[in-house]
């Protein structure tokens, strides 16, 4: 298998192809820091557009276009960019290289470019056309030049540029997924002999034990490829499992390590069969960075993000909330289901420490997460997070640690904020509308989504599985580095 195509890896090639190509005509420019996640900027001041404009024609061959936002206007469409028009009103262009997948939504536009932008002079002071993080106007005095790193290539910045943006994220960030293979023999030979420990199915509500929690439709794949396209700050990748792994995984990739349950969860713990449980120990894996981003293999990431959009700060995280407050303030009952009965103990133990009742439930999104704020709460909650860590089921009064108790634990403590990201969710269930519902939601490509598992009974699991396979493969067709080469396709 041919390396994987990556966004990041589109944006490195655009940088130099236009660094290259003013060099050859001696027009000066500096690169402008960008957020983590952002593609890069380049500047030139107006005085060169001219010029500058002629090179980008004279350099192009036919798969490169640009796209510009002229003041106050709306964005223009593709143009080649062998034809790129002489156009003052326009305050910069994104160059890149379109390319397009058959019969998939994902394709490379302006994301996977560079934004080459023409700087006005006023006073011996250089003035930006559009916003950036770092500094929109540079005096005399601070634009001597110096250099910067874009993925291993050093380029001239001006010295008052050479900072990273004073409210960007540093260091590293990881990601860490539980996932389970609920079709491997030998773990339901193990899940059925740990439900007989317990007295048996009747003992164990059927939302947490059905086969449909721990169904794999392939989706853990897809949800890697997003990561590796639209994270590429991401440091290290944790794969947590019950010493399972995917035939396609390439257990040899320096940032991915696979983590059974017995390096994070005590033998008294174990075998679990509850997501609540194994939740409650992610924090301990060994090595992991203080800050890390929680995924269900159901939850996707749809288009470039930045580290910004998930951590406000090195010590501030951030959380996803539904949009209306939906969780019933009645006192918990023991007969709860139980997604709203632990989601009821945790607003109580909440509610008993901060003395405020929280109503609101998050999204199923990516959830990020600091590893100091759940080691306190894995103090001053010590019984409820070892009750919950040794259910091997999921019961109404575990508690939701990573999912829930962390984000608002961290908020009362000043240590995490509301995030806003476009979000969208799909129920797999039996509706003759699944496949239509799928499809809308590859062309609106979200930032987040969610593939939501049903227990319903009358949907076939083969239908259901089908179109997942389906639109998985139209939405991100891409291979990613973390797959074994020469197994086919995911399907």
């Amino acid at each position: 298998m041919s390396q994987p195509v990556t966004l990041q890896q589109a944006r490195s090639v655009a940088l130099a192809f236009i660094a290259d190509a003013l060099r050859t005509m001696h027009v000066p420019f500096f690169v402008i820091p960008v957020y983590r996640g952002d593609p890069p900027r380049v500047a030139t001041l107006e005085r060169h557009r001219a010029v500058a404009e002629q090179v980008m024609r004279r350099a192009s061959s036919a798969d490169w276009v640009a796209r510009c936002r002229p003041s106050g206007g709306e964005p223009m469409h593709e143009v080649p960019l062998n034809d790129l028009p002489a156009d003052k009103a326009a305050s910069g262009w994104a160059i890149y290289r379109s390319r397009r997948w058959p019969k998939s939504w994902f394709r490379f536009g302006p994301e996977a470019g560079c934004v080459l932008e023409f700087w006005h002079e006023s006073d011996g002071a250089w003035e930006a056309p559009s916003r950036n993080p770092v500094a929109c106007l540079v005096g005399r005095a601070a634009q001597s030049l110096t250099t910067l790193d874009f993925d291993g290539r050093r380029y001239p910045t001006l010295a008052g540029l050479a900072r990273p943006p004073w409210d960007d994220v540093e260091g590293p960030i990881d990601l860490v997924y539980t996932w389970v293979d609920g079709d491997d023999v030998q773990w339901r030979q193990t899940r059925d002999a740990r439900l007989a420990e317990v007295g048996g199915a009747s003992k164990v509500p059927p939302q947490s034990r059905e086969d449909f929690r721990f169904a794999d439709h392939g989706e853990l794949r897809y949800s890697l490829r997003a990561v590796e396209q639209y994270l590429p700050w991401v440091d290290k990748i944790y794969l947590v499992t019950a010493d399972q792994q995917p035939a396609w995984l390439n257990t040899d990739h320096p940032r991915l390590k696979t983590v059974s349950h017995h390096e994070i969860l005590d033998a008294d713990s174990l075998p679990t069969f509850n997501s609540l449980a194994i939740e409650t120990a992610l924090h301990r894996i060994d090595g992991l960075a203080d800050r890390y981003i929680y995924f269900n293999d159901d939850v996707f990431v749809g288009r470039p993000l930045r580290a910004i959009d998930m951590f406000a700060s090195d010590s501030i995280s951030k959380f996803f909330r539904q949009p209306w407050p939906r969780l019933d303030p009645s006192p918990w009952v023991e007969h709860e289901a139980t997604f709203v009965g632990s989601e009821k103990r945790t607003r109580d133990l909440l509610d008993q420490r901060f003395g405020r009742r929280v109503t609101t439930l998050l999204r199923h999104t990516p959830h990020p997460q600091n590893r100091h704020v759940l080691r306190d709460i894995e103090n001053e909650f010590a019984a409820e997070v070892l009750e919950t860590r040794n259910s091997p089921f999921r019961r109404a009064d575990n508690i939701a640690l990573a999912t829930s108790l962390h984000h608002f634990y961290a908020y009362f403590t000043g240590r995490a904020l509301p995030g806003e990201l476009r979000y969208a969710s799909v129920q797999l269930d039996a509706a003759a509308d699944l496949r239509d519902r799928l499809r809308a939601l590859g062309r609106a490509r979200p930032a987040l989504f969610c593939l939501n598992d049903s227990m319903e009974k009358s949907s076939p699991p083969a239908r259901k599985g089908r179109l997942v396979a389906r639109f998985l493969e139209r939405f991100l067709p891409e291979p990613s580095s973390f797959e074994r080469p020469g197994l086919g396709d995911a399907s």
